[in-house]
């Protein structure tokens, strides 16, 4: 009985021990894979966008270490020059506000030189309209203090020129030649005095606005008969008949208006005879019939001085642009003419660029000198100065006005010693 109780009371602990065991089915198992699979495939997700951030982050640091370059556009976007500068906290000359002090034209050979006086180098970019006749150069943070040269599109590549200031940049816009290409632009910071210097190229040939044909046939003999006055008229001027000079000149002009030679040397009498009035007259009626003859603008130009006009006389003689090298005279008049109307930084310009065709013009050192002493520049203006009195040719008022500014400006600079 008692075996019986005790079969009993095991097989009850057998029952209730069963009841807490969980029940372990083939879908538990089953789910359970599925999990860990997935755990699997989002670890492995998460390895590859950490990855990828990392390495975004790298390549952004590395760009951004490197200094910007301004960015070099085709010519079919309309981007013909768009030089590469680096801007960086060493260097920030470029992103200070600039002064274009200066803007001069020059024809040589067949290139236009347009350049730009600045108070320090600046960013710029050339850019065209896309028909390539009408550009467009823009100056950042720049600012014009000075007027813009007259342009005469028969002699120069530019036919048309103006300037304005955008949202704190200067844009100056020109139109050239149909012919016209951009040669080169370069800007040049010589001793601190940059200059953004933009050439223009053309070959095009542009026949004289009136014809130099004779209203009368001009035989021979007629020639002849001319040349014996003008000669004669020369010889009055050499022994001192001016007046004679006078009329037998204005005889040749009656006879043959196109006659230049007699044109100039009539113009000249009257100004040396403090006729202004009539030789302006001369002139201009010379200029009617030979709007390009350089000597007539050369010659009005010096009346003008005369007369006080200074500004005037430098917009006349920048209407036509002759060679440099076959008139250095004419852009001569033109920086003595800048130097009297304080613009120096031009008149140094041209005083160089004159000297770089005869080194051995002493009035162009003792100008230079002048305009190199007034800007401050005591040192360039002493060995200028000094130039100029070795080179020699020159009148006895500039040597003495040479010789006291040498004195006084080598006194100064050995007191400072």
């Amino acid at each position: 009985m008692s075996l019986i109780n005790n079969m009993l009371k095991e097989l009850e602990k057998r029952e209730s021990s069963s009841r807490y065991i969980p029940l372990t089915t083939l879908g538990d198992i089953q789910l359970r894979g599925k999990f860990s699979l997935l755990r699997k495939r989002m670890l492995f997700l998460s390895g590859l966008l950490l990855c990828f951030i990392l390495i975004t982050v790298i390549i952004f640091l590395s760009y951004k270490k490197k200094p910007p370059l301004l960015k070099q556009k085709t010519f079919n976007e309309h981007v013909l020059v768009q030089p590469v500068a680096l801007v960086n906290e060493d260097n920030n000359t470029w992103l200070k506000p600039a002064n274009v002090t200066g803007i001069t034209l020059q024809v040589k050979d067949d290139i236009t030189e347009l350049s730009f006086l600045l108070d320090h180098a600046v960013l710029y970019r050339l850019s065209s309209d896309g028909m390539h006749n009408r550009l467009s150069l823009i100056l950042d943070h720049a600012h014009l203090q000075s007027a813009l040269p007259p342009v005469r599109y028969l002699h120069t590549a530019i036919q048309g020129l103006s300037a304005e200031e955008i949202h704190g940049d200067m844009r100056v816009t020109f139109t050239i030649a149909p012919d016209a290409i951009v040669k080169y632009i370069n800007l040049n910071d010589e001793k601190n005095h940059p200059e953004l210097v933009v050439a223009i190229a053309s070959h095009h040939v542009t026949e004289p606005l009136i014809s130099e044909s004779n209203d009368f046939t001009k035989t021979p003999a007629v020639q002849t008969l001319l040349l014996q006055q003008y000669q004669d008229a020369l010889s009055m001027v050499g022994n001192g008949y001016h007046q004679q000079a006078i009329k037998q000149l204005s005889s040749i002009l009656k006879v043959d208006p196109r006659y230049k030679n007699a044109r100039v040397s009539l113009v000249a009498l009257l100004i040396d005879q403090g006729n202004t009035h009539k030789a302006i007259q001369v002139i201009d009626a010379g200029l009617n019939l030979s709007a390009d003859y350089v000597p007539f603008f050369e010659l009005k130009a010096r009346v003008l001085a005369q007369q006080g006009k200074a500004s005037e006389a430098i917009q006349l003689l920048q209407q036509v642009s002759p060679s440099l090298v076959d008139n250095p005279d004419y852009y001569a008049l033109i920086a003595a003419l800048y130097e009297r109307i304080n613009k120096n930084m031009l008149a140094v310009k041209l005083y160089k660029e004159l000297l770089n065709v005869n080194i051995h013009n002493g009035s162009w050192w003792f100008g230079l000198g002048v305009s190199l002493d007034k800007l401050g520049y005591k040192k360039d203006a002493i060995q200028s100065y000094t130039r100029a009195v070795t080179e020699g040719h020159l009148n006895p008022a500039s040597i003495a006005y040479l010789q006291n500014r040498l004195q006084a400006l080598q006194e100064d600079d050995n007191a400072k010693e």
